[in-house]
């Protein structure tokens, strides 16, 4: 009933005072703070839901399962705010919790989960992006090359690919052709040197001008 208040209370001032409640919701048992993602999720305004964020990612250090239960609400900014603590936190077991959202239909939740990612994995698992590059909205493809790009992320060439045996890879651009094939030699190394091989010998060095339009 008092959650209930305190929504009632916040939507209907967007200047109310948030110093005192954020205290005594820090008060909160973290294994009984659950209602605080119904209630994030009902608010109306910023403010408030990024205090409740606030206060959430100090009860899910203690109780990270506070987060991963609310990844299946039907509002994307409740799941975008859940993936933005999960990556304040930077906890491993996130990660197998984020995969069955990663094509979720809102594509501010879809970043936020490359973003989350890179900063639970700053370096190591290049495989976890890879998929990201198939993605329908180019700005969530450029950001996860440039996330393998600035790190030192390591992949197997067999997840690549998905991404450079995909119909659509060449109707991309040159530059991002370029960039997909640099950071999959970055990241899989020798395990690549087939597919050069085949690549090149399939598309004549004659054909000079095709071999440019695939990046090459």
């Amino acid at each position: 009933a008092s959650i209930n208040a305190m929504e009632t209370v916040l939507n209907a001032s967007p200047n109310t005072g948030l110093d005192d409640l954020q205290g005594l919701l820090l008060m909160l048992n973290p294994g009984s703070a659950q209602p605080l993602c119904t209630l994030m999720a009902n608010l109306k305004h910023k403010s408030h839901r990024m205090m409740i964020c606030d206060v959430l990612t100090a009860h899910a250090k203690q109780n990270p399962s506070l987060l991963t239960r609310g990844l299946t609400d039907s509002r994307w900014y409740v799941v975008r705010n859940l993936i933005y603590i999960m990556g304040k936190l930077g906890h491993e077991q996130f990660i197998k919790h984020l995969e069955p959202v990663s094509s979720h239909e809102d594509v501010r939740v879809r970043k936020e989960i490359v973003r989350t990612l890179r900063s639970i994995c700053p370096a190591g698992k290049g495989n976890l992006f890879i998929p990201f590059l198939n993605d329908a909205e180019e700005s969530i493809r450029q950001l996860a090359l440039k996330v393998l790009l600035s790190g030192s992320y390591t992949a197997t060439f067999a997840a690549w690919t998905r991404i450079v045996d995909n119909k659509s890879f060449h109707d991309r651009s040159v530059s991002e052709k370029k960039a997909i094939f640099r950071v999959m030699r970055q990241t899989a190394g020798e395990e690549t040197i087939p597919y050069w091989h085949r690549l090149v010998t399939r598309r004549s060095w004659r054909n000079r001008k095709r071999l440019r339009e695939d990046g090459l």
